[in-house]
């Protein structure tokens, strides 16, 4: 038995440690819903420095939009499985943590911004 144990050492030591990676991948991802998403959110140009979103090819038709990035189990308890009219998934609250809410930066230049009325001042 001593000599197929060290035979197989690399063997008893793998396959247990890969079952326990998988199984631990598997209880934070699936059963605790332990990770961030990012979604977009209605965002009001007049109020905030949005992202700019095109409907169209030719951008005739814009729409303004922010960032918002929740845990995956918070939004499942408030909305359910689907968030797509779920109005409490548009908004952090005060007591969740790991919630925020991304404008636009005119930094980013990667981005197209909406500009709101006090960035008109420093332009």
């Amino acid at each position: 038995m001593a000599t197929t144990f060290n035979n197989n050492l690399l063997s008893f030591i793998i396959i247990p440690l890969l079952v326990l990676a998988v199984g631990a991948v598997y209880v934070r991802f699936y059963v605790q819903q332990d990770y961030v998403v990012q979604y977009e959110i209605d965002c009001n140009p007049t109020r905030h420095s949005c992202f700019v979103g095109c409907e169209t090819e030719d951008c005739s038709e814009v729409y303004y939009f922010a960032y918002i990035y929740r845990n995956a189990a918070n939004i499942k308890s408030l909305c359910g499985p689907d968030i797509t009219d779920c109005e409490a998934a548009a908004s952090c609250s005060a007591v969740e943590r790991n919630c925020r809410t991304e404008y636009c930066s005119i930094a980013d230049e990667t981005s197209e911004c909406s500009l709101t009325g006090s960035q008109f001042d420093t332009l």
